[in-house]
Protein backbone atom coordinates (compact mmCIF):
# COMPACT_ATOMS: atom_id res chain seq x y z
CA UNK A 1 0.00 0.00 0.00
CA UNK A 2 2.85 2.01 0.50
CA UNK A 3 4.04 1.81 -3.31
CA UNK A 4 0.94 3.00 -4.18
CA UNK A 5 0.59 6.08 -2.19
CA UNK A 6 3.77 6.70 -3.16
CA UNK A 7 2.98 5.83 -6.99
CA UNK A 8 -0.21 8.50 -6.52
CA UNK A 9 1.29 11.22 -4.74
CA UNK A 10 4.18 11.74 -7.46
CA UNK A 11 1.81 11.81 -9.92
CA UNK A 12 0.40 14.43 -8.73
CA UNK A 13 3.40 16.58 -7.66
CA UNK A 14 4.25 15.65 -11.20
CA UNK A 15 1.07 17.28 -12.77
CA UNK A 16 1.83 20.20 -10.81
CA UNK A 17 5.56 20.94 -12.08
CA UNK A 18 6.13 21.39 -15.52
CA UNK A 19 9.80 21.52 -15.35
CA UNK A 20 9.66 17.62 -15.12
CA UNK A 21 9.91 17.33 -18.71
CA UNK A 22 13.97 18.81 -18.61
CA UNK A 23 15.77 15.80 -18.41
CA UNK A 24 18.14 17.29 -16.15
CA UNK A 25 15.20 18.66 -13.82
CA UNK A 26 13.23 15.49 -13.93
CA UNK A 27 16.02 13.81 -12.68
CA UNK A 28 16.65 15.89 -9.83
CA UNK A 29 13.16 15.78 -9.02
CA UNK A 30 13.39 12.20 -8.76
CA UNK A 31 15.69 12.33 -6.73
CA UNK A 32 14.12 14.58 -4.16
CA UNK A 33 11.21 12.26 -4.23
CA UNK A 34 13.34 8.93 -3.74
CA UNK A 35 15.10 11.24 -1.07
CA UNK A 36 11.60 12.62 0.80
CA UNK A 37 10.09 8.99 0.37
CA UNK A 38 13.13 6.98 1.61
CA UNK A 39 12.75 9.15 4.90
CA UNK A 40 9.23 8.51 5.79
CA UNK A 41 9.47 4.79 4.92
CA UNK A 42 12.98 4.55 7.28
CA UNK A 43 10.60 5.90 9.92
CA UNK A 44 7.35 3.32 9.65
CA UNK A 45 9.66 0.09 9.38
CA UNK A 46 13.24 -1.65 10.14
CA UNK A 47 15.59 -2.49 9.00
CA UNK A 48 14.83 -1.85 5.28
CA UNK A 49 15.45 -3.74 1.96
CA UNK A 50 19.13 -2.76 0.91
CA UNK A 51 17.91 -2.21 -2.71
CA UNK A 52 14.66 0.49 -0.92
CA UNK A 53 16.61 3.45 -2.90
CA UNK A 54 16.86 1.29 -6.18
CA UNK A 55 13.30 0.26 -6.26
CA UNK A 56 11.62 3.85 -5.57
CA UNK A 57 13.87 5.46 -8.28
CA UNK A 58 12.73 3.13 -10.89
CA UNK A 59 9.02 3.72 -9.44
CA UNK A 60 9.24 7.48 -9.74
CA UNK A 61 11.20 7.55 -12.69
CA UNK A 62 9.16 5.40 -14.91
CA UNK A 63 6.14 7.49 -13.85
CA UNK A 64 7.93 10.61 -14.74
CA UNK A 65 8.55 9.47 -17.70
CA UNK A 66 5.30 8.12 -18.41
CA UNK A 67 3.68 11.83 -17.90
CA UNK A 68 6.41 13.79 -19.53
CA UNK A 69 5.16 11.12 -22.39
CA UNK A 70 1.63 11.82 -22.40
CA UNK A 71 2.29 15.70 -21.93
CA UNK A 72 4.59 15.47 -24.96
CA UNK A 73 2.12 14.04 -26.92
CA UNK A 74 -1.11 15.54 -26.38
CA UNK A 75 1.02 19.06 -25.84
CA UNK A 76 -2.13 20.90 -24.39
CA UNK A 77 -4.45 19.82 -26.70
CA UNK A 78 -6.84 17.92 -25.41
CA UNK A 79 -10.78 17.79 -26.26
CA UNK A 80 -13.45 18.27 -23.99
CA UNK A 81 -14.75 14.63 -24.23
CA UNK A 82 -11.05 13.62 -23.71
CA UNK A 83 -10.95 15.56 -20.22
CA UNK A 84 -14.07 14.23 -18.44
CA UNK A 85 -13.30 10.36 -20.15
CA UNK A 86 -10.25 10.99 -18.46
CA UNK A 87 -11.40 12.12 -15.13
CA UNK A 88 -14.30 9.12 -14.92
CA UNK A 89 -11.54 7.00 -15.85
CA UNK A 90 -9.58 7.98 -13.06
CA UNK A 91 -12.38 8.10 -10.63
CA UNK A 92 -13.31 4.37 -10.98
CA UNK A 93 -9.90 3.59 -10.44
CA UNK A 94 -8.99 5.18 -7.12
CA UNK A 95 -12.55 6.05 -5.44
CA UNK A 96 -13.06 2.30 -4.13
CA UNK A 97 -10.23 3.10 -1.99
CA UNK A 98 -11.17 6.86 -1.61
CA UNK A 99 -14.79 6.49 -1.22
CA UNK A 100 -14.75 10.52 -1.95
CA UNK A 101 -17.02 10.14 -4.93
CA UNK A 102 -20.80 9.59 -5.01
CA UNK A 103 -21.96 7.69 -8.62
CA UNK A 104 -19.91 8.97 -10.47
CA UNK A 105 -21.59 9.32 -14.16
CA UNK A 106 -21.02 11.26 -17.55
CA UNK A 107 -21.36 15.18 -17.80
CA UNK A 108 -24.50 15.88 -19.48
CA UNK A 109 -23.12 18.06 -22.43
CA UNK A 110 -19.25 18.70 -23.22
CA UNK A 111 -20.29 20.97 -26.41
CA UNK A 112 -20.15 24.01 -24.03
CA UNK A 113 -18.68 27.51 -25.28
CA UNK A 114 -17.64 28.78 -21.47
CA UNK A 115 -14.11 28.97 -20.72
CA UNK A 116 -13.52 25.87 -18.74
CA UNK A 117 -15.94 23.63 -21.28
CA UNK A 118 -15.38 19.90 -20.68
CA UNK A 119 -12.96 20.13 -17.01
CA UNK A 120 -14.29 17.47 -14.94
CA UNK A 121 -15.98 18.84 -12.12
CA UNK A 122 -17.41 17.32 -8.52
CA UNK A 123 -20.38 18.98 -6.62
CA UNK A 124 -20.70 18.63 -2.42
CA UNK A 125 -23.81 16.48 -1.89
CA UNK A 126 -25.09 19.91 0.08
CA UNK A 127 -25.49 21.64 -3.43
CA UNK A 128 -28.48 21.41 -4.96
CA UNK A 129 -27.52 19.84 -8.62
CA UNK A 130 -30.22 19.42 -10.82
CA UNK A 131 -30.36 15.45 -12.14
CA UNK A 132 -27.83 14.47 -9.06
CA UNK A 133 -28.93 12.83 -5.37
CA UNK A 134 -28.47 15.64 -3.18
CA UNK A 135 -28.86 14.08 0.28
CA UNK A 136 -26.62 16.08 2.77
CA UNK A 137 -25.08 12.83 3.90
CA UNK A 138 -28.56 11.82 5.47
CA UNK A 139 -30.03 8.97 5.33
CA UNK A 140 -33.39 10.98 5.85
CA UNK A 141 -33.02 12.78 2.83
CA UNK A 142 -31.61 9.43 0.52
CA UNK A 143 -32.98 9.67 -3.21
CA UNK A 144 -33.96 13.50 -3.39
CA UNK A 145 -33.05 15.13 -6.58
CA UNK A 146 -33.69 18.68 -7.34
CA UNK A 147 -35.17 19.12 -11.00
CA UNK A 148 -33.74 23.02 -12.00
CA UNK A 149 -30.89 24.71 -11.39
CA UNK A 150 -30.34 27.43 -8.69
CA UNK A 151 -27.86 30.53 -9.86
CA UNK A 152 -24.60 29.29 -8.67
CA UNK A 153 -25.24 25.73 -10.30
CA UNK A 154 -26.45 27.78 -13.41
CA UNK A 155 -23.12 29.62 -13.37
CA UNK A 156 -21.26 26.19 -12.89
CA UNK A 157 -23.60 25.12 -16.28
CA UNK A 158 -22.78 28.48 -17.91
CA UNK A 159 -18.84 27.68 -17.27
CA UNK A 160 -18.79 24.86 -19.34
CA UNK A 161 -17.46 22.84 -16.19
CA UNK A 162 -18.74 19.12 -16.76
CA UNK A 163 -20.14 17.62 -13.52
CA UNK A 164 -19.37 14.16 -12.82
CA UNK A 165 -20.83 13.54 -9.61
CA UNK A 166 -21.04 14.41 -5.96
CA UNK A 167 -18.61 14.33 -3.35
CA UNK A 168 -18.97 12.80 0.33
CA UNK A 169 -19.74 15.23 3.26
CA UNK A 170 -20.43 14.61 7.04
CA UNK A 171 -24.49 14.33 7.78
CA UNK A 172 -25.62 18.12 7.09
CA UNK A 173 -22.05 19.62 6.65
CA UNK A 174 -21.97 20.05 10.49
CA UNK A 175 -18.55 17.84 11.35
CA UNK A 176 -15.34 18.49 10.40
CA UNK A 177 -14.74 14.92 9.02
CA UNK A 178 -15.97 12.73 6.34
CA UNK A 179 -18.52 9.30 7.74
CA UNK A 180 -21.68 9.21 8.04
CA UNK A 181 -23.91 6.25 8.55
CA UNK A 182 -25.05 7.04 4.56
CA UNK A 183 -21.84 6.61 2.61
CA UNK A 184 -19.05 5.20 4.79
CA UNK A 185 -15.76 6.35 5.59
CA UNK A 186 -13.85 8.80 3.19
CA UNK A 187 -10.46 8.12 3.29
CA UNK A 188 -7.48 10.41 2.83
CA UNK A 189 -4.69 9.95 -0.40
CA UNK A 190 -1.81 10.49 2.14
CA UNK A 191 -2.54 7.38 3.92
CA UNK A 192 -6.00 5.40 5.27
CA UNK A 193 -5.43 5.95 8.64
CA UNK A 194 -5.39 9.52 8.51
CA UNK A 195 -8.65 12.19 8.09
CA UNK A 196 -9.63 14.66 4.90
CA UNK A 197 -11.17 16.52 7.14
CA UNK A 198 -14.26 18.04 6.71
CA UNK A 199 -17.14 18.47 5.96
CA UNK A 200 -15.90 19.19 2.49
CA UNK A 201 -14.27 15.91 3.13
CA UNK A 202 -14.84 14.11 -1.13
CA UNK A 203 -13.91 17.17 -2.65
CA UNK A 204 -10.65 17.65 -1.15
CA UNK A 205 -10.14 14.31 -1.39
CA UNK A 206 -10.80 14.15 -5.12
CA UNK A 207 -8.75 17.23 -5.66
CA UNK A 208 -5.69 15.96 -4.17
CA UNK A 209 -5.71 12.33 -5.44
CA UNK A 210 -5.87 14.07 -8.62
CA UNK A 211 -9.51 12.96 -9.57
CA UNK A 212 -10.65 16.43 -10.97
CA UNK A 213 -8.56 20.08 -10.61
CA UNK A 214 -11.11 21.42 -8.81
CA UNK A 215 -14.42 20.88 -6.76
CA UNK A 216 -17.32 22.72 -5.15
CA UNK A 217 -17.12 23.19 -1.68
CA UNK A 218 -18.60 25.22 1.27
CA UNK A 219 -18.02 26.40 4.82
CA UNK A 220 -19.85 27.80 7.87
CA UNK A 221 -17.46 27.01 10.25
CA UNK A 222 -14.13 26.06 8.66
CA UNK A 223 -15.77 23.20 6.12
CA UNK A 224 -13.02 24.50 2.82
CA UNK A 225 -10.38 25.52 5.10
CA UNK A 226 -9.94 22.86 7.39
CA UNK A 227 -9.77 20.11 4.76
CA UNK A 228 -7.74 22.45 2.33
CA UNK A 229 -5.33 22.59 4.79
CA UNK A 230 -5.10 18.79 5.85
CA UNK A 231 -4.55 17.93 1.97
CA UNK A 232 -2.29 20.28 0.75
CA UNK A 233 -5.04 22.18 -1.18
CA UNK A 234 -5.86 26.19 -1.58
CA UNK A 235 -9.50 27.12 -0.14
CA UNK A 236 -10.97 30.28 1.49
CA UNK A 237 -14.25 31.40 2.65
CA UNK A 238 -16.20 34.16 0.97
CA UNK A 239 -17.79 36.93 2.53
CA UNK A 240 -21.48 36.23 2.99
CA UNK A 241 -23.30 37.14 -0.01
CA UNK A 242 -20.28 37.28 -2.16
CA UNK A 243 -21.37 34.55 -4.58
CA UNK A 244 -24.68 33.34 -6.37
CA UNK A 245 -27.35 31.62 -4.20
CA UNK A 246 -27.16 28.09 -3.84
CA UNK A 247 -30.26 27.74 -2.70
CA UNK A 248 -33.40 26.05 -3.87
CA UNK A 249 -35.69 27.03 -1.56
CA UNK A 250 -35.35 30.20 1.25
CA UNK A 251 -33.88 28.38 4.51
CA UNK A 252 -31.98 29.94 7.36
CA UNK A 253 -29.31 26.97 7.33
CA UNK A 254 -28.13 27.99 3.61
CA UNK A 255 -27.51 31.22 5.39
CA UNK A 256 -24.69 29.95 7.42
CA UNK A 257 -22.72 28.44 4.25
CA UNK A 258 -20.62 30.20 1.95
CA UNK A 259 -20.19 28.67 -1.60
CA UNK A 260 -16.70 28.21 -3.21
CA UNK A 261 -14.31 25.52 -4.36
CA UNK A 262 -11.28 23.20 -3.33
CA UNK A 263 -8.69 23.75 -5.95
CA UNK A 264 -4.39 23.21 -6.24
CA UNK A 265 -3.62 26.95 -6.99
CA UNK A 266 -4.69 30.34 -5.53
CA UNK A 267 -5.64 30.91 -10.10
CA UNK A 268 -7.56 28.19 -10.47
CA UNK A 269 -9.82 29.16 -6.90
CA UNK A 270 -9.73 33.02 -8.53
CA UNK A 271 -10.99 32.05 -11.43
CA UNK A 272 -13.46 29.87 -10.30
CA UNK A 273 -14.72 32.79 -7.78
CA UNK A 274 -15.04 35.38 -10.69
CA UNK A 275 -17.48 33.01 -12.39
CA UNK A 276 -19.33 32.41 -9.81
CA UNK A 277 -19.40 35.58 -7.86
CA UNK A 278 -23.11 37.37 -6.96
CA UNK A 279 -21.53 41.05 -8.99
CA UNK A 280 -18.79 41.59 -10.73
CA UNK A 281 -15.13 42.68 -8.41
CA UNK A 282 -12.13 44.18 -9.34
CA UNK A 283 -8.68 43.16 -7.61
CA UNK A 284 -7.19 46.10 -5.45
CA UNK A 285 -4.15 47.36 -6.80
CA UNK A 286 -1.26 45.72 -4.35
CA UNK A 287 -0.46 47.46 -1.20
CA UNK A 288 1.63 46.53 1.86
CA UNK A 289 -0.31 44.69 4.27
CA UNK A 290 -0.10 44.72 7.89
CA UNK A 291 -0.34 40.85 9.03
CA UNK A 292 -1.04 39.17 12.47
CA UNK A 293 0.18 36.08 13.71
CA UNK A 294 -0.62 33.61 16.27
CA UNK A 295 -0.04 29.88 17.04
CA UNK A 296 -2.91 28.91 19.49
CA UNK A 297 -6.46 28.03 18.36
CA UNK A 298 -9.45 29.34 20.28
CA UNK A 299 -9.39 25.97 22.36
CA UNK A 300 -6.24 27.49 23.77
CA UNK A 301 -4.21 24.95 22.03
CA UNK A 302 -1.04 25.29 20.86
CA UNK A 303 0.17 24.33 17.26
CA UNK A 304 2.44 21.57 16.74
CA UNK A 305 5.89 21.55 15.57
CA UNK A 306 5.34 21.18 11.81
CA UNK A 307 1.87 23.50 11.47
CA UNK A 308 4.32 26.50 13.64
CA UNK A 309 7.38 25.69 11.25
CA UNK A 310 5.09 26.37 8.28
CA UNK A 311 3.81 29.19 9.91
CA UNK A 312 7.16 30.46 9.95
CA UNK A 313 7.78 29.64 6.44
CA UNK A 314 4.49 32.00 5.71
CA UNK A 315 5.78 34.50 7.55
CA UNK A 316 9.16 34.64 5.88
CA UNK A 317 7.60 34.58 2.52
CA UNK A 318 5.34 37.58 3.40
CA UNK A 319 8.03 39.34 4.71
CA UNK A 320 10.02 39.14 1.53
CA UNK A 321 7.07 40.61 -0.33
CA UNK A 322 7.87 43.89 1.91
CA UNK A 323 4.64 43.28 4.28
CA UNK A 324 4.68 43.90 7.90
CA UNK A 325 4.01 40.85 9.68
CA UNK A 326 3.94 40.46 13.40
CA UNK A 327 3.08 38.31 15.71
CA UNK A 328 -0.36 39.01 18.00
CA UNK A 329 -2.51 37.67 20.61
CA UNK A 330 -4.91 35.28 19.72
CA UNK A 331 -8.76 36.79 19.78
CA UNK A 332 -10.02 36.35 22.73
CA UNK A 333 -12.53 33.90 21.97
CA UNK A 334 -14.19 31.09 24.02
CA UNK A 335 -14.04 27.81 21.49
CA UNK A 336 -16.18 25.39 23.53
CA UNK A 337 -19.14 28.30 23.65
CA UNK A 338 -18.79 29.34 20.12
CA UNK A 339 -18.68 25.33 19.07
CA UNK A 340 -22.25 24.42 21.54
CA UNK A 341 -23.87 27.56 20.26
CA UNK A 342 -23.11 26.56 16.42
CA UNK A 343 -24.59 23.22 16.62
CA UNK A 344 -27.75 25.21 18.31
CA UNK A 345 -27.94 27.33 15.87
CA UNK A 346 -27.56 24.54 12.72
CA UNK A 347 -29.53 22.39 14.55
CA UNK A 348 -32.92 24.89 15.04
CA UNK A 349 -32.09 25.88 11.30
CA UNK A 350 -32.14 22.19 9.85
CA UNK A 351 -35.95 22.76 11.02
CA UNK A 352 -36.36 24.34 7.53
CA UNK A 353 -35.64 20.87 5.89
CA UNK A 354 -38.51 19.43 7.12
Amino acid sequence: SFWIRERQRVVILLDRAEGTRSADYGARFVERLVTLSYESLARKCQPLPRNTKWVLRQIFDNTRRTVVAILEKHKGELSAQELVTGGLARIEALNPTLNAVLVPQRASSTKGTGPLTGVPFLAKDLLPYPGLRAAMGARLFDGHVPASHVPYTQAIEDAGLACVGKTTTSEFGLLGSGETLLEGVTRSPWGAQLSPGGSSAGSAVAVAAGLVPLAHASDGGGSIRLPASLNGLFGFKPSMDATKSAMSVPSRFGRLLSEHCLTRSVRDSAAFFELTAAAPFRVPAPRKLRVGVYTRDAFSNVATEENCAAVAHAVEVLGGLGHEVEEIAPPALNGELISRSFFRLAGFMLTDLS
